[in-house]
């Protein structure tokens, strides 16, 4: 019976491998779980001192409080694009996405503001202007600038 023996053998020495590749894998897999969770609370303890101290950052954080500020302005600013593509803007009130024409908010029920209160209708045919236009495409209304507004009266005709 010494073949037998030696097969068996072999296959408790196979068993107890897979076992211990099986273990293995199991504590890899609670190690990565556990550095994911200390990731997390990381990032919390991250995000309560930004929420405190964004304003007055100790001297050690400053220059990463900055670095947050630009990238979230960054985001903000990718966001627009997005929302503008979409033909949407933001919710002033609860910061839902809604209609670029809405006149409510479908998410908070708050009143949108208009191109024209928000300055981004011409005057003279309520077509949508941008920013740094100093003429309107729609109508050819002349668009008074910050420049212009400081101009002495008269100038600007």
């Amino acid at each position: 019976m010494g073949l037998f023996d030696e097969i068996k053998g072999f296959a408790e020495g196979v068993g107890n491998k897979a076992k211990d590749v099986s273990d293995s894998v199991k504590i890899n897999s609670v190690i990565a779980e556990e550095e994911q969770n200390l990731k997390n609370v990381y990032a919390e303890v991250g995000k309560m001192y930004f929420s405190l101290h964004a304003e007055e950052p100790e001297e050690p954080y400053r220059e990463l409080i900055e670095q947050i500020k630009q990238i979230k302005e960054r985001i903000n600013e990718q966001k627009a694009a997005m929302l503008k593509i979409k033909g949407m803007r933001q919710c002033p009130h609860c910061g839902g996405d809604v209609a670029a024409n809405a006149a409510f908010c479908p998410n908070c029920g708050g009143k949108i503001p208009t191109l024209a209160e928000l300055g981004l209708a011409c005057p003279n045919c309520g077509a949508q202007i941008k920013e740094g236009m100093k003429f309107c495409v729609s109508c050819g209304f002349k668009l008074e600038t910050e420049q212009d507004s400081k101009e002495p009266a008269g100038l600007n005709q």
